[in-house]
């Protein structure tokens, strides 16, 4: 059963998700570390339904005063969580609410694989799969629990290097990378806060989704992986004529 929705960040009804209608989005967020801001885009085609719960929480100012409360020297600088806040913010919304449920929101885990057409829901990649946004520095990525899907407003910036973060590809959620300032974000130390961050114009709009099932996604691949093979065949034939893939609680 559907229910009226009071407003845009009281999302998750019936199995659905709010998901990207566009293909980027940026955001711009002030950090108490520099006088400039930092600019986040974030990606609406690999990861529809993480992207727009992260444009959705910034719209509504849920990350306004959140604290960076766990950082890692050239790993991750984690925050994003409306109980780690001054007290000047303690008047602005917390975790959003799932209106079917009455508890905090979440999203599924959503990572798409290369090679493949759509993300894939709710589990890790398998270790033969290579996931499209990687862990690289200036990467945004959603934390969570052990729970694949309990990803809700933590959010946190890679700082390392691959060689110290690769492990957590295909785990764990990539949605966007920094695209200005990214000095500022390997600056931040625990303590340091947002500001404010706000959706840059022309803004993003939001629609309600359900994702695909396994069953769906391998009907999918199998269609798509057909379409490739024959593009493939196609380019070969053109060749031959003329010449010739931390909420809180993840693993370092």
């Amino acid at each position: 059963m559907r229910v009226v929705l009071l407003c845009v960040f009281a999302v998750n009804l019936a199995g659905g998700f709010l998901t990207m209608k566009s293909k980027m989005a940026r955001i711009a967020m002030t950090l108490s570390n520099s006088p400039n801001r930092v600019v986040i885009e974030v990606d609406g085609v690999n990861a529809p339904i993480t992207s727009a719960n992260f444009v959705d929480i910034v719209n509504n100012k849920i990350y306004d005063g959140t604290v960076f409360f766990r950082v890692i020297d050239d790993f991750v600088a984690q925050g994003g969580d409306p109980a780690h806040r001054g007290p000047e913010y303690s008047d602005l919304p917390g975790v959003p609410m799932d209106l079917e449920t009455g508890r905090d929101r979440t999203i599924p885990l959503e990572i798409r694989a290369e090679g493949e057409p759509l993300p894939e829901y709710r589990a890790p990649l398998s270790d033969d799969k290579q996931p499209v946004l990687k862990h690289v520095k200036g990467a945004v990525a959603m934390a969570r629990t052990n729970d694949p899907n309990s990803a809700s407003t933590q959010f946190y910036f890679v700082t390392g290097s691959p060689d110290h973060t690769r492990h957590l590809d295909g785990s764990y959620a990539v949605f966007g990378h920094v695209i200005e300032n990214i000095e500022a974000v390997l600056r931040i130390k625990k303590g340091d806060f947002i500001e404010q961050a706000v959706v840059l114009p022309p803004g993003c709009d939001l629609e309600e989704y359900i994702p695909p099932t396994r069953q769906d996604l391998e009907k999918m691949q199998q269609e798509y992986g057909h379409s490739q093979s024959g593009e493939e065949e196609e380019e070969g034939e053109e060749q031959t004529q003329g010449e010739d893939k931390a909420q809180q609680n993840f693993e370092e």
